[in-house]
């Protein structure tokens, strides 16, 4: 990897008792917050898992966009390094996409190739 997937942001799974000690390490800024609260952000443990999943076996380029995508297909990838995956299927640039959604984040989508997917039941 040439650079950060997202820029700026480290994920780190703590409790909430421990954030004023995490903030007072050397370069911790601050955490990624709602936009009308201060509460930092929590992304769920599915969403963290699918994620990271996707980063690991995806051999394509993983796009990050703050966009709203419409809700996709729920789908399960029955081919490639992602084989095993469930995900829902969107079509975004032209291009069908697998798409991880992570609150106050985003989106990340791969592309996957139509014949790799199945559709779930």
């Amino acid at each position: 990897m040439d650079r950060p997937l997202i820029s700026g942001l480290v994920f780190v799974y703590i409790y909430s008792d421990e954030i004023p000690a995490i903030e007072q390490f050397p370069n911790v800024y601050r955490f990624f917050s709602h936009r009308e609260t201060t509460t930092p952000v929590v992304i769920p443990d599915k969403q963290m898992e699918d994620f990271r999943f996707m980063t690991d076996l995806s051999g394509e380029q993983i796009q990050v966009v703050a966009e709203t995508i419409p809700t996709g297909t729920p789908v399960t990838i029955v081919k490639g390094s992602m084989q095993g995956i469930q995900g829902e299927l969107v079509k975004y640039n032209k291009h069908y996409c697998i798409v991880v959604r992570l609150n106050e984040l985003g989106c990340a989508l791969v592309n996957i190739p139509i014949s790799y997917i199945r559709r779930n039941k």
